[in-house]
């Protein structure tokens, strides 16, 4: 997004994304069409290990928005959050180095955010005990299964903030968190802003 693209573009340089990027109003961006980025670094994920759960979800999710695309600047902050979201995937999600029980895991916390993601349940739902999970997990993702289910709702929340006018009680119950006083504290302590101003710090960077 904005002043990362540079970033992205030597990220993906070597996949020979093209040149321009054009828009359905005329309008140019730096890369040949958003159709052809978004193919590519699609495949550069796919080739990283990234589980096809998660690139079903999140393509289908930027398919849809790419025949969208009303300008320029719309274009521009449509190709940061791909390649950006494409990149979060690679590092975080690539799973060909996690045992079955931690890829299980790790799919599920992200494919239901909402959902109830305590030790113990995720344990019954997986069929293993949570001893064992909880030891498994930290040791093969660096984080305990708290702090990763965390992440994955704060990132979640951030998203819906980010591009939703959905109210932040709203969002909080999309990140399975039903105290919205509670949530507005953690959301504070990962991203050091609150919600309210996470989005309107979001809305004055796209003016």
């Amino acid at each position: 997004r904005g002043g990362n693209l540079d970033n992205f573009r030597a990220e993906f340089a070597e996949l020979g994304v093209p040149a321009v990027l054009v828009t359905n109003d005329g309008s140019t961006l730096g890369f040949d069409n958003l159709s052809s980025v978004y193919i590519d670094v699609r495949k550069a994920a796919q080739q990283g290990g990234v589980h096809p759960f998660h690139l079903d979800r999140i393509s289908s999710a930027f398919a849809a928005r790419i025949e969208l695309i009303p300008n320029l600047e719309e274009g521009r902050e449509l190709m940061g959050e791909m390649m950006l979201n494409y990149c979060r995937l690679v590092r975080q999600h690539a799973l060909r180095n996690y045992s079955p029980p931690v890829q299980k895991a790790v799919t599920y916390i992200e494919a239901e955010p909402a959902a109830d993601l305590h030790l113990q349940h995720l344990a019954r739902t997986l069929n293993v005990s949570a001893g064992y999970l909880s030891t498994l997990f930290h040791k093969e993702t660096g984080k305990t299964v708290t702090e990763y289910v965390t992440d994955v709702r704060m990132d979640t929340a951030a998203n819906l903030l980010r591009h939703t006018q959905l109210q932040v009680q709203t969002v909080a119950q999309h990140c399975g968190i039903g105290d919205v006083n509670y949530f507005s504290k953690v959301f504070k302590r990962h991203f050091g802003l609150t919600p309210r101003q996470f989005r309107e710090e979001h809305l004055a960077q796209r003016m």
